[in-house]
């Protein structure tokens, strides 16, 4: 239903119209342009080295990780891998709780 549409007749109750009459004062941004903005502002806070914790959903934060040298499985050629920055993040307690919790826990076993 578009923004600011109203019902009105025999088809609409009292709920429906107090509803759309909310939806009409109420300037909602769309999700994916939330999710877009977030998800920039989050990559541009770890470019910085800064750490981002958001309560009790998990911590963000850069790791410097060295350089070595690396190993190509099928040829075995020795290959080397430079020294690079990598995300972390590590689940916050809620939503460790709720993802261990949750009823497919266990549901995929490997034989």
């Amino acid at each position: 239903m578009p923004l600011g549409a109203v019902i009105t007749g025999a088809n609409a109750n009292d709920g429906q119209q107090t509803a759309n009459v909310l939806d009409a004062l109420v300037i909602k941004p769309p999700l994916p342009q939330v999710m877009n903005y977030s998800r920039d502002e989050i990559a541009s806070e770890l470019a910085k080295n800064n750490r981002l914790e958001f309560r009790n959903f998990g911590v963000f934060e850069v790791k410097e990780r060295a350089a070595r040298t690396a190993q190509n499985p099928k040829t075995l050629e020795k290959i080397y891998v430079p020294a690079k920055r990598a995300v972390k993040f590590k689940m916050g307690r809620i939503m460790r709780e709720k993802v261990n919790t949750s009823k497919n826990v266990g549901s995929r076993l490997i034989k």
